[in-house]
């Protein structure tokens, strides 16, 4: 994972160097970008899931960025006006975060007002409620406050990891997340069973990672914030009946509306690339009253999209570009998705 980290970090800062990104951005830079986060972390926190976090100190250094590049930080809500204007008119950015994390509120909202920058927090309900375990998320808390973790899964029976190191932490969180996208309703069964048997509240665990009602309706209520959906309880919908999907999808957006007291007009797809969300998928939100929907598929926006704001394309930043603003550039010109387009 290290290896990793330092591979993409000397690539980007390679092709940035180069020159070659901004010689590319008139044909690949498109008008804007949807930048994607999930988890925003203190300073100096370590974590064992790096591809969906990213620190205060690498969220600061890339809004500064974005000011001092002049673009326009816009809400969702302005991009339809934006792809469709006749003239291009300044480069833009619109955030996201994903899995409606706590800390989206208390770490992460100080530095979008700080630079007076609009965000979307989309969140699954279920969650909110605490009637559904977010297993992705709460798996890491747990791993890091254990030297050794057991857990009875219904399938695969019991599962034992030794986590008395990070290197051990990380082996764990690996193995656990790869058993969980196989199986998500024994995971969520066997982390229940896991709290039961060690004297913990999966509720409260849940609280500790992730927004309550009342911390998102301060979300609600800042004029910089807006609330999306992100499906009842994060199920991959292109595996699910079409039945399941209009529930997942429509149901969402009324609770929201309903704890809100407000429109809920955008929605990201759970997981979101082309396997995972397609025609169907769209078609529901659609149907469900949706205006704009994004998907994890890399790629910056162009006129064209104007046609498919129910599949826009969004850039993902997280921990693994330790140079974030760098990254940031190199993918708003486009040189960094259309490499990583070659490699796939």
């Amino acid at each position: 994972m290290k290896a990793s980290k330092r591979a993409k970090t000397l690539a980007v800062t390679i092709l940035d160097l180069s020159g070659i990104p901004w010689l590319l951005r008139p044909f690949l830079g498109g008008r804007g970008t949807i930048l994607s986060f999930h988890r925003i972390l203190p300073a100096n926190a370590k974590t064992l899931n790096p591809g969906t976090a990213v620190t205060t100190t690498q969220l600061e250094s890339i809004l500064r960025f974005l000011r001092k590049k002049k673009w326009d930080i816009i809400p969702l809500s302005e991009i339809p006006e934006r792809l469709r204007a006749h003239r291009a008119g300044r480069y833009f950015v619109s955030i996201t975060l994903d899995d409606g994390c706590s800390d989206n509120l208390h770490l992460a909202a100080p530095l979008f007002q700080k630079y007076n920058a609009p965000f979307c927090v989309f969140v699954n309900s279920g969650v909110v409620d605490r009637s559904v375990i977010p297993w992705w998320t709460l798996v890491e808390p747990i791993i890091l406050g254990t030297r050794e973790i057991v857990i009875e899964h219904p399938s695969k029976g019991q599962l034992r990891f030794s986590c008395d190191n990070y290197d051990e932490k990380c082996a764990a969180m690996r193995q656990l997340l790869e058993i969980g996208w196989r199986d998500r309703p024994a995971m969520r069964e066997a982390l229940r069973n896991y709290c039961s048997k060690n004297g913990m509240s999966v509720e409260s665990l849940i609280g500790k990672v992730h927004l309550s009602w009342d911390e998102l309706r301060c979300i609600a209520r800042d004029p910089l914030g807006s609330v999306g959906s992100h499906t009842v309880s994060h199920d991959i919908l292109s595996e699910l009946s079409l039945e399941d999907a209009r529930y997942e999808i429509q149901a969402d957006r009324e609770r929201l509306e309903a704890e809100l007291g407000r429109p809920v007009e955008d929605i990201a797809y759970p997981l979101g690339s082309p396997a995972q969300c397609g025609p169907r998928e769209f078609e529901i939100a659609r149907e469900a009253g949706f205006l704009r929907g994004v998907t994890t598929h890399r790629w910056n926006l162009f006129s064209s999209d104007s046609d498919k704001l129910l599949a826009l394309p969004r850039v993902t930043v997280s921990m693994a570009h330790s140079e974030s603003a760098r990254f940031v550039r190199v993918s708003a010109y486009g040189a960094w998705n259309a490499l990583v387009a070659i490699m796939r």
